[in-house]
């Protein structure tokens, strides 16, 4: 969908008022050709009072094989299917996210709520635009026949100006949804318990999204536990239907090599190497499940490659005893150094030596008691 006519063509953001008085703002855009409707829309909505905490932009990439837009080449991703985050100067505020594939069956796969819709190139189903859609959407649209446009009203749309070169009209909310759009105004304050992997993403997420967290552990520093390995592998899951545990292995994937790269940016560095990582077939059986896979989703060589045993023996610099998958941007990591740098935020607090006994909730406040009281 490269070739569609962006719907702001003039360089106007006609919206600006829309994302005022909200808690976050959600834009779904069906063309992003060069990016710079989703630039002029950023720069207008950080530039706007009153603006909402946060703008999330999604977009249906069909040209995820083609050339990536050039002013994105430096973060765009590989060419694989699915959601992909795009690394912005400001992660806590902006958020820019990438479907690659058809994009009618993008948006069938959307779970989400949109506020503002853009919409360019052929769709096939309105009602899919619906789904997505609360009471107070608003809707603009370019090149659309007269019978989508119909059927856009069929689903719920109202449209105001209805016309090939450009429609607006908003979502009535024929069902049940939320009208949504009012700020949280409670308390941004969360404990985490664990300091290992899991609980410091989940702190390091919450803290992105502007919260004040506490780290409780029961070990003086962070990692005490499994977390604490000297390494750990970096790969992600392939199987031959790339099924939901695969595909969110993938996205984890690609979402800690973002996370990794963002740190070697920053002051405190992971230690950590994406030095390629083989994975090799334990017999015939499964060397055949890897060949399957990688013909069924054709997937980029600098995701994945299947190398036979030669090769790589050639590519390790040892004699291997099989074939396998070669993950080009796998690798290493010291599990616990990454969990110190997701702690360096300084909206994140530890507080070790705190064994919780019991978690209760009691008149809207949830409490941790370590035992002591």
């Amino acid at each position: 969908m490269s070739g569609t006519a962006p719907v702001f063509q003039d360089g106007a953001v006609p919206c600006v008022e829309l994302w005022q008085n909200s808690e976050h703002f959600c834009v779904l855009d069906t063309s992003f050709g060069d990016g710079s409707q989703f630039t002029r829309l950023r720069d207008a909505w950080r530039g706007a009072r009153g603006r909402s905490r946060s703008l999330h932009y999604v977009t249906l990439c069909g040209e995820a094989f083609g050339a990536p837009p050039a002013a994105f080449a430096q973060v765009w991703p590989l060419p694989l299917r699915g959601h992909h985050r795009i690394p912005q100067d400001n992660p806590h505020d902006v958020h820019l996210s990438v479907v690659f594939g058809e994009p009618n069956k993008g948006l069938q796969r959307l779970a989400a709520t949109f506020d503002l819709i853009l919409l360019a190139g052929a769709f096939e189903q309105a009602s899919d635009l619906a789904r997505v859609s609360r009471t107070g959407t608003t809707l603009y649209s370019v090149g659309q026949s007269e019978s989508f446009l119909n059927a856009l009203e069929r689903s719920g749309f109202a449209l105001e100006h209805k016309a090939a070169a450009l429609t607006r009209g908003h979502f009535r909310g024929r069902n049940q949804r939320s009208s949504g759009g009012k700020s949280y105004s409670g308390s941004r304050r969360a404990i985490v318990v664990g300091a290992g992997l899991a609980g410091t993403a989940a702190a390091s997420s919450l803290a992105s999204r502007g919260w004040s967290v506490v780290v409780l552990d029961k070990q003086a520093a962070a990692a005490g536990g499994a977390s604490g390995n000297r390494s750990a592998a970096i790969s992600p899951l392939i199987s031959k239907d790339d099924g939901i545990a695969a595909q969110l292995s993938r996205a984890s994937f690609l979402a800690l090599l973002q996370e990794l790269r963002r740190f070697d940016r920053s002051a405190t560095p992971v230690t950590w190497s994406a030095c390629g990582l083989l994975q090799m077939a334990k017999n015939e059986r499964e060397e055949s499940v890897f060949k399957q896979a990688l013909d069924a989703e054709a997937y980029p060589p600098q995701y994945v490659r299947f190398l036979n045993q030669d090769e790589a023996s050639s590519l390790t610099g040892w004699p291997v005893q099989a074939p396998g998958l070669y993950f080009e941007e796998g690798g290493w990591i010291n599990p616990a150094s990454l969990c110190q740098a997701r702690l360096k935020d300084p909206n994140i607090r530890l507080l070790g030596n705190t064994d919780i006994t019991r978690i209760t909730y009691e008149d809207g406040i949830w409490r941790a008691n370590d035992g002591s009281h």
